[in-house]
């Protein structure tokens, strides 16, 4: 809707009233231009008497409420709020009720004849025909005087579009000098331009048409060669019965608003550009600027306001240069070039500025305009190229003597040369200072130069204390002005850091003239200069810094074994006990509460166990120890074990698996078929506890390039959100599921990666917020045949059975510190009638009763008091009496590389902790078969 002025608003009114005779018509046409513009659902008309006299369409009866609204109406004939209702008195009992605010006003004058027309047509009666025809005639005589008198322009057609009547604005604008003239033409034949009449000729049949019920609009009227910018509305003139029988429209004359509007818009794009502009009075004293103004000086408007152009003078132009500035302003009108101003913030700049006299009718000048365009980037980009020019070619003489074969004394004095040579804005004074290794713990100064007086650094009182300071924190620092150079300017010593790979290398020590400002480029470019002086220093050392590399990775190595082997002994040792004794309760007799409990407790020690071999065995696969075996085979082979072991975990969570195994045996692959099978079974597992419950997760094969094979596992869960999807191969992140249920150790998809990897595969990923995530592992295909492997798998389970054993009673040695170790190991062996278990708690105590029971097995910890088990063993194996007695090491070390030494040195078999109670059973029954 087009805002309206109440004047505009009241025309529109009053044309109604002229050309709507009918009551019913007047009513239903006012009251629909009332409320478009007011914008209201509820519009209602009453008399004071409570009879209802109009009623929008979504209007409520509020006849009842009637004495309520009335209760505050104030005296006057003004308009006032109740609760959410706006009430307007119309005088003569009449009160008009709108759920909007009632802008623009009503016309007093209009509301009288509004009502008086309602009045009469209420309480007339038959006799007073003559008194109503007479009153009508006042009224539309009224009315027509009004119309005629105002510059809005009022006309009305009837349905052939034919013009019936209009106002004299109106009849101006198409050069018609009276109304019999107009009645009867057409749009067709008004002055209008072609697309003016079309465009108006179209509102007319809309609103003929009953498709809109008014139209407001804003357009150029052409008129031969003159334009009129008018803002005007239509709206369906209708009988009593609703049908429409004509066009009522209003414009008014908009030309010298839009021109004013166009004038301070072309002024407003003018004044807001790029460049500053500042009016000032006829004394300098500024009044008004622009955003680019500020922006260029840093003040704000009220900060620069009232005062003169003086507050911009940086020093760098004398009085005369002023005087001569401002005279040819006031001899040519104009004065412009270039000038070094200062910012708020002290920094000075150069300026193109014009300044223009204004003058007044009478030739006296009235105002300067000033516009300023700042040059600090043209300067800047015209000193970068050129000194990018210089920086480039003495970086390049620089990288060539790097690359040349020299000490790195000759190397480090030839460059110090070429520097001061190059850089004028240096003092020929600097030093290199090559940092501390573990060879030589000190700094040392490996080149010196000074081709003016006399600079020993040697005796600077804070050099060493800088310098050591660059080993926790390398970044450029200033040594203040020293005097122990004699012969030389005052000046500061500049200290920079050589940094090769974030490694500190040396310092480079220039000089700096005091008081100078340092400049940024210059000091990128000392930077860059360090980094070729670092890479030269660093060339020089490469032999010594790779041999003390290699021996760094190999203590790093080393270390790593180490502490990765003594954390799983400590975190083994205590949780076989918990894992052991729980196995051994659950054999027992328990009531369902009980047995629950104990459930619990062995669920989180294998939860426990899985994140320890998974450490290990991520970091057997980081040191290059796995050992594959490619192999050809059909994928149906390892996916029938893996939907196998799948499935209990899959019924838990009531998942459907979809896999076509007929599919599958058509996709040959060449991998390690066991390691492939944990990959497989971790992403369905995660496939299974991250999907919906009671969902579907989805296997599926496809060629994606030739040669490759790609099994995807697809869930139907949450997906994963960008901002955790590059985090998903980390060690240990779990990506927010470690708040949840969800058991995990967040290691699982890692190992998978790596092992893709070593079987020359990829494994990876994809997946929507809110639409599931599809994990896939692209695998070398395999095209021969004749090499493919049957379907077995030494990890498979099976049900265990006790082997047959001797009736006759067999005797175990236990060798084990740890007292809770061996109460588990006894109750573990309770069960055996036909096993007498002995302990020892160290190893001379073990060698005594080894020699002295000839026990039939010996169980042996690696980790004993007063030595260890390899030499407990050999110590076993010296010995005639107790050579041939199987030994098996029963321990908390699962490194590899240390299982591996054992079955070398003669265990006969290494089981880690903790035990698998029914797998320890097994394997004793196999030994004393």
């Amino acid at each position: 809707m087009i805002p309206i002025s109440e004047q505009a608003f009241a025309e529109q009114l009053y044309a109604l009233g002229f050309t709507h005779t009918e009551t019913a018509s007047l009513v239903q046409a006012s009251m629909g231009l009332i409320a478009r513009h007011w914008q209201a659902r509820t519009l209602c008309l009453y008399h004071l008497s409570g009879r209802c006299v109009y009623a929008s369409e979504h209007a409520q009866d509020l006849s009842e409420q009637l004495p309520e609204l009335l209760a505050d109406k104030p005296k006057e004939l003004s308009s006032y709020k109740v609760g959410e209702l706006h009430c307007v008195p119309l005088n003569l009992g009449y009160i008009l009720i709108s759920d909007s605010t009632p802008e623009p006003e009503l016309s007093r004058h209009w509301c009288e004849i509004f009502v008086h027309k309602l009045a009469t047509n209420t309480t007339e009666k038959r006799s007073d025909v003559q008194s109503r025809t007479q009153t009508v005639i006042s009224n539309a005589q009224i009315m027509q005087l009004v119309m005629d008198n105002i510059p809005t322009r009022v006309f009305w057609k009837n349905t052939q579009l034919e013009y019936v009547g209009a106002n004299q604005a109106f009849l101006q604008d198409v050069g018609i000098e009276s109304l019999d003239q107009l009645q009867g033409l057409t749009l067709s034949q008004m002055p209008w331009a072609e697309d003016n009449r079309v465009q108006l000729t179209q509102q007319d049949l809309q609103l003929l048409a009953g498709d809109v019920q008014s139209i407001d609009y804003e357009e150029s009227l052409t008129i031969g060669k003159k334009v009129l910018w008018v803002q005007g509305h239509k709206i369906a003139i209708r009988d009593n019965e609703g049908k429409t029988t004509g066009i009522l429209g209003t414009y008014h004359d908009i030309t010298t608003r839009k021109n004013d509007e166009e004038k301070l818009r072309l002024l407003a794009t003018a004044f807001e550009s790029h460049e500053g502009i500042v009016i000032a009075n006829y004394d300098g004293i500024i009044l008004e600027m622009n955003a680019a103004f500020c922006e260029i000086t840093g003040y704000q408007p009220e900060e620069i306001v009232g005062k003169t152009f003086r507050v911009l003078h940086s020093g760098r132009q004398n009085q005369q240069f002023y005087l001569a500035m401002w005279a040819s302003i006031h001899e040519r009108g104009r004065w412009e070039g270039e000038i070094w101003n200062k910012r708020k913030n002290g920094e000075i700049y150069p300026e193109w500025v014009t300044i223009t006299a204004v003058k007044n009718d009478e030739g006296a000048t009235t105002h300067y305009v000033a516009a300023f365009i700042d040059l600090t980037e043209i300067k800047t980009q015209q000193a970068e190229i050129r000194r990018a020019a210089l920086q480039d070619q003495l970086i390049s003489q620089l990288f060539h003597l790097t690359l040349q074969s020299s000490s790195t004394k000759h190397y480090l004095q030839r460059t110090l040369e070429i520097l001061l040579e190059s850089l004028p804005w240096l003092m020929p004074i600097a030093s290199v200072h090559i940092a501390p290794n573990d060879k030589s713990p000190s700094w040392q100064l490996m080149a010196e130069l000074n081709f003016s007086g006399t600079s020993d650094l040697s005796n600077h009182a804070d050099l060493l204390s800088r310098l050591r300071a660059l080993e926790s924190k390398p970044q450029a620092q200033h040594l203040n002005s020293c005097q122990h150079c004699s012969g030389v300017q005052p000046h500061s010593h500049y200290l920079l850091p050589l940094l090769l790979d974030s490694q500190l290398v040396g310092a480079l020590t220039v000089c700096l003239r005091a008081f100078d400002v340092q400049n940024k480029q210059d000091d990128e470019q000392l930077k860059r200069i360090c980094n070729v002086l670092a890479l030269g220093v660093s060339r020089r050392q490469t032999e010594q810094a790779l041999i003390l590399a290699k021996e760094d990775a190999e203590h790093a190595n080393l270390a790593k074994s180490q502490f990765l082997s003594s954390m799983s002994h400590e975190l083994r040792t205590p949780l076989n006990a918990i894992l052991g004794f729980s196995q051994l309760l659950e054999l027992e007799e328990l009531d369902d509460e009980q047995q629950e409990s104990v459930s619990e407790i062995t669920q989180a020690g294998l939860h426990l166990l899985e994140l320890i071999n998974e450490v290990l065995d991520l970091a057997k696969i980081e040191a290059g120890r796995i050992d594959l075996k490619i192999e050809s085979f059909s994928v149906d082979m390892v996916l029938r074990d893996c939907l196998s072991l799948s499935q209990p975990l899959a019924a838990k969570r009531q998942v459907q698996i979809e896999c076509d195994l007929a599919q599958a045996e058509n996709f040959l692959v060449k991998a390690d078929r066991t390691r492939l099978k944990q990959i497989l079974l971790n992403l369905i597992s995660n496939a299974i506890k991250y999907g919906k419950e009671a969902g579907t997760i989805r296997i599926l094969f496809s060629n994606p390039e030739y040669g490759r094979v790609r099994i995807a596992v697809q869930d139907d869960g949450e997906g994963i959100s960008a901002e955790y999807q590059k985090e998903l191969f980390q060690p240990f992140h779990r990506l927010g599921a470690e708040a949840s249920h969800i058991e995990g150790t967040g290691i699982g998809l890692v190992i998978s990666r790596k092992l893709a990897e070593n079987m020359n595969s990829e494994l990876n990923f994809t997946s929507q917020l809110g639409q599931g995530s599809t994990f896939w592992i692209d695998l070398p295909q395999a095209f021969d045949t004749t090499s493919i492997g049957t379907d077995l798998d030494e990890d498979d389970d099976f049900l265990y059975e006790q082997t047959s054993v001797s009736p006759k009673l067999s005797t175990i040695l236990y060798i084990e510190d740890n007292k809770t170790n061996q109460k588990l190991i006894e109750q573990a062996l309770h069960h055996r009638t036909n096993v007498k278990l002995l302990c020892a708690g160290t190893a001379l105590h073990g060698l005594e009763l080894a020699s002295g029971e000839q026990p039939e097995l010996i169980l042996l910890d690696m980790g004993l008091p007063d030595m260890n088990g390899f030499e407990l063993l050999e110590l076993l194996k010296c010995s005639s009496e107790t050579a041939n007695i199987p030994v098996i090491a029963l321990t908390a070390d699962a490194m590899p590389e240390v299982i591996e030494k054992a079955i070398a040195a003669g265990f006969s078999e290494y089981m880690t902790k903790p035990i698998d109670v029914q797998v320890f059973l097994r394997c004793i029954d196999q030994w004393l078969a």
